[in-house]
């Protein structure tokens, strides 16, 4: 993975196993099918037009609809532009 380096505008997240809830969110039954929570794992670089506000490390919920699945070393990546980043989720975000 390290050597995989995104275009400008876009980035890579490695997917979160699937839950309901993250942190202090709770997804309705629909929201589980279209978002997934994951950890940035490789960023392009910024474009002209448009700020990217996530950092590699960031967790954040992206529409699956939005992505594109990949494989590197035998790892599932979801790999998008970085606008179509939903929210950046907090780490220490109590679970109910």
């Amino acid at each position: 993975m390290k050597s995989f380096k995104p275009f400008p505008g876009f980035i890579v997240i490695e997917p979160e196993p699937k839950s309901n809830t993250a942190g202090d969110f709770i997804l309705s039954e629909g929201s589980q099918e279209k978002t997934f929570f994951g950890k940035v794992r490789a960023v392009g670089k910024q474009r002209k037009d448009e700020e990217i506000i996530c950092e590699v490390g960031d967790r954040v919920l992206f529409n699956k609809w939005a992505s594109n699945e990949l494989t590197i070393d035998g790892k599932k990546y979801q790999f998008l532009r970085a606008n179509e980043i939903l929210a950046i989720v907090p780490e220490n975000a109590k679970s109910n």
